[in-house]
């Protein structure tokens, strides 16, 4: 491509030139292998901000063309038309549908970027249009129709009462900071979300309650004459000041001023008592039905001016003639805080031991001499995450929306995984997977002039394993889930546009090597890939395309027949087309046979089901969060744990003769104890893999009646699982080897034989 940018570098670009190119694939990236827009590459961008496939850094080995770049429109930092123009072609790709996971990780980032991008010298944003951005519901929405909660109370009372397009929260962006109102408040009024707060208020309902207010009440008085005396004034001053010496760069305290407008408000402020308080929501003026709560305090300024008369509300259903502070000391905080504008985190903490003496305003300025500074945050609500956590199981009826293509992973694609635990080759069990979280692909050496092949991929991926931080898992073994507005097996979602069909030959071709490369591996791993490769490609699944996908079912098969009978593979597909294909061997039959099996049966599901799918992502019977409260047998990991439950009772058999000699009695039971802990482990995992309880308490673990008696019959001869093992579990000078005798280690044995009866029976 150098020798077309030295051309255009000699040319004299004009206006029309500029605008035809800006359009056009121009740039190439050999490691994307792709070509992009000059508007998708940032000449100064970290590679960590790279949003791929819509966002790269130009290689620095074009540094000599970055002023051909930025003569056609390619900018040196990143700006907001960048991620504008990123969320504009996911919503162009979603159209008015949910997110599906991996667009979700792209406008995550997006978003994330435009949240935090400063905007002081950003002239693109002017240029923006419009800007598209997530909801609650993970729909992407013009800004102008979405709207920024800055008021969660209000937020959780109209769930369910009217439709409002709310703005996701900064926990989908897992960022803290800047808050998404001081953020988008700085955008361009033409793009500027709307603020909760400024569509909905709350009044008190004046025809439930007027009649019930308190007339005269002593406690109303009392807080009236705290929030209007001098001395709470000069206190509130003192506080100002004081911050603002801290942060002079944040407040510049003028004392006349601040003093004069703190008075003027805190008398504008009425307080009025009822024993009983209830407020409504209205949104643009009309009240919201249902939306009536009973409150405890209640702010009401009139006619919404800040600056006006306010009235605070409470309620203090307490016969005590005190004030009950505690109930209503957030509702005087937060009086306080619009009556001064600009109290800091640090202040409002004091403020809390200021109010407590509110009976006793000339003690404020003694508790202000005597106050240590604090620091203090509150925590950020967390988005719940609509894919279960590392290690939980997959249902069964997501098994058929498993992507069987394999295909390297993108970052965004990291923490939706699936991973094989164990697949049967005979079919008498159904598959098990887990979900899995990405944390990189393991980079390998590769010799100059080898491209690495996707099957010797190897990721570090978290299992959810308390004991297990990270595995090593080949490629072959990880699953994505089919993205959700699409039916065809065989167009796999890249993140930026489907794999298009090539030529047949050139397809069958590709899946030779494939097979072939897949031979050297060893049986089980080989058959993962054969497995993976049937189903992707079986004409069941891949319904419009039924014709194409035949034939390269066919051509796999007489692929698979040449490599098991050891025979030579031609390069002609129709010349090995007509030859047919090779006599399996019975096992090998009975294999392929599972697998066509498996396949009708998941086309069948797919199809059936797919329309419940694609819409019930966060809610119906396709909802993967639910999956961790879902039963899920795993016989696989009954049948492991019970077999090493089952090599550990050999081991205290075949010890017990030699435990007199050595004092070792204590060892015999412990293993004994291991035993009934792997045994009932073993038995949960058949009933529910997803709730298999940690710990070595054996009633804890045990699942039927008799496996309990058994189980705290072991438990309460032996004692606690520690005195097995260690001296400092008991009184000295005593060790575990003084206290354990021939009859408990034949007792032990005998709990251990019942309990593995047992749990063989149940599983």
């Amino acid at each position: 491509m150098t020798c077309i940018y030295d051309w255009f570098s000699s040319q004299e670009l004009n206006d029309h030139l500029v605008s035809t190119l800006q359009g056009k694939p121009f740039v190439h990236l050999p490691e994307e292998k792709d070509i992009v827009c000059v508007n998708e590459i940032v000449i100064e961008l970290s590679s960590s901000l790279e949003i791929k496939p819509f966002l790269y850094k130009s290689p620095s080995f074009y540094g000599q063309f970055y002023e051909l770049f930025q003569q056609i429109g390619c900018k040196r930092s990143v700006m907001f038309c960048h991620y504008a123009s990123i969320l504009q072609k996911i919503k162009h790709q979603c159209k008015e549908n949910e997110m599906s996971v991996p667009e979700r990780a792209i406008v995550k980032s997006a978003f994330k970027g435009l949240i935090q991008l400063p905007l002081d010298e950003d002239t693109s944003v002017e240029e923006v249009s419009s800007v598209f951005i997530p909801t609650q519901q993970l729909y992407l929405k013009d800004s102008k129709q979405v709207i920024i909660s800055n008021k969660k109370t209000y937020e959780h009372r109209l769930k369910g009462k009217i439709n409002l397009d709310l703005c996701v929260e900064l926990s989908f962006l897992d960022i803290q900071s800047p808050s998404l109102e001081e953020a988008c408040t700085k955008w361009p009024n033409h793009l500027r979300p709307v603020l909760l707060a400024d569509v909905v208020t709350e009044e008190v309902c004046m025809e439930d309650s007027l009649h019930q207010r308190i007339t005269n009440s002593k406690k109303a008085r009392k807080l009236e004459r705290f929030l209007h005396s001098n001395e709470l004034v000069t206190a509130l001053c003192r506080l100002i000041k004081h911050q603002s010496a801290r942060k002079p760069s944040q407040n510049q305290f003028d004392p006349e001023k601040t003093e004069v407008e703190i008075a003027a408000n805190l008398r504008n402020v009425t307080v009025v008592e009822y024993p009983a308080l209830k407020t409504v929501l209205k949104y643009k003026g009309k009240i919201v039905e249902g939306s009536e709560r009973l409150i405890e305090h209640h702010i009401q300024k009139e006619n919404g001016n800040q600056s006006g008369p306010c009235t605070f509300f409470f309620n203090d259903k307490s016969k005590s003639e005190n004030v009950d502070i505690p109930k209503i000391l957030h509702g005087i905080i937060s009086l306080l805080k619009i009556c001064t504008t600009c109290l800091n985190v640090d202040s409002i903490i004091h403020l809390t031991l200021l109010i407590q003496s509110f009976e006793y305003p000339y003690k404020l300025h003694s508790i202000l001499d005597d106050l240590h500074i604090q620091q203090y945050g509150s925590p950020q609500a967390t988005l719940p995450d609509y894919f279960p956590k590392p290690g939980t199981y997959v249902e069964e009826q997501f098994i058929p929306f498993l992507e069987q293509g394999i295909i390297p992973f993108q970052d965004f694609e990291f923490e939706h995984v699936a991973m094989e635990l164990e697949d049967d080759d005979d079919g008498l069990q159904n598959p098990v997977y887990i979900y899995v979280k990405i944390l990189r692909e393991e980079v390998k050496d590769v010799d100059e002039g080898h491209e690495a092949d996707n099957f010797e991929r190897i990721y570090i991926v978290e299992t959810g394993k308390s004991d297990i931080q990270t595995e090593k898992v080949p490629i072959y073994r990880l699953y994505r889930f089919v993205r959700r507005d699409t039916g065809n097996e065989i167009e796999v979602y890249t993140g930026k546009k489907q794999k298009q069909q090539i030529p047949i030959d050139e397809q069958c071709r590709k899946i030779r090597n494939k097979l072939i490369k897949a031979w050297k591996l060893p049986e089980k791993d080989r058959k993962r890939i054969v497995r993976r490769i049937l189903l992707e490609w079986h004409p069941d699944k891949n319904r419009g395309n039924e014709e194409y996908c035949t034939k390269v079912f066919q051509y796999i098969q007489v692929i698979l027949s040449r490599l098991e009978n050891g025979e030579p593979l031609g390069d002609d597909v129709d010349d090995e087309m007509r030859r047919g294909k090779s006599q399996f061997s019975q096992s090998s039959s009975a294999f392929y046979e599972n697998v066509f099996k498996r396949a009708r049966t998941y086309a069948r599901a797919y199809y059936d089901n797919f329309e419940a799918y694609s819409r019930s992502e966060r809610t119906g019977d396709f909802t993967h969060s639910n999956s961790a409260t879902v039963e899920r047998q795993d016989h696989g990991e009954a049948q492991r744990w019970l077999r090493q439950a089952k090599h550990d009772f050999q081991a205290a058999l075949e010890m017990f003769p030699v435990a007199s000699g050595a004092s070792s009695y204590n060892w015999v039971c412990y293993i004994c104890h291991q035993v009934c802990e792997k045994a009932l482990k073993a038995a949960h995992y058949s009933r529910d893999a997803n709730n298999v309880p940690e710990g070595v308490f054996l009633p804890r673990l045990a699942i039927t009646s008799n496996m309990m008696e058994q189980a705290s019959l072991l438990e309460t001869r032996l004692g606690a699982h520690g005195r097995l093992r260690y001296p400092d579990a008991l009184s000295r000078p005593r060790i575990p080897s003084d206290i354990y005798s021939m009859d408990d280690a034949e007792f032990s044995i005998e709990v251990a034989r019942k309990i593995l009866e047992m749990v063989e029976e149940y599983i």
